[in-house]
């Protein structure tokens, strides 16, 4: 079975207390700072809608003090390696990890492939974004890639 991603969804890898998990959803559930990126909204200009108790599992925060709780909600996206094989695009590319967020280690790994939204801007208070080798960081025997 081959998954295709539409445009508003990405891989992603997560890591906590040291077990790796890979994810299939819509980008907006990575935004770790839903707060800081409705804010950046409004001061754009726009009209942001109240996020109510719905938004995000009533997470408006996710960091390592939570993770095990937002991993929970998350389970109905979780993928393996072995059903990732062959996951391509909605244009048929051959997909990639868009992200890994590391709750042990408290970074965000950004391919450099993923255009929006800038996850490094909506991260919690002491976390860190890297733009560098997103692929050769994942484990060799959890990479779904050729």
């Amino acid at each position: 079975m081959t998954i295709h991603l539409s445009d508003d969804e990405i891989v992603v890898l997560a890591i906590r207390d040291l077990g790796h998990y890979w994810f299939v959803s819509e980008r907006d559930y990575w935004v770790l700072d839903l707060v800081a990126w409705e804010n950046a909204f409004r001061e754009a200009g726009y009209d942001v809608p109240e996020a109510g108790e719905d938004e995000r599992f009533g997470m408006p925060l996710v960091d390592e003090r939570n993770a095990r709780e937002f991993l929970e909600f998350m389970k109905p996206f979780r993928s393996t390696t072995q059903a990732l094989r062959g996951c391509q695009t909605f244009d048929g590319e051959d997909a990639l990890p868009g992200l890994i967020v590391d709750f042990d280690r408290r970074t965000v790994d950004i391919g450099p492939w993923v255009q929006s939204p800038a996850f490094e801007k909506y991260l919690p208070p002491g976390w860190s974004a890297n733009f560098r080798g997103i692929l050769n960081a994942v484990p060799p025997e959890k990479r779904f890639w050729q």
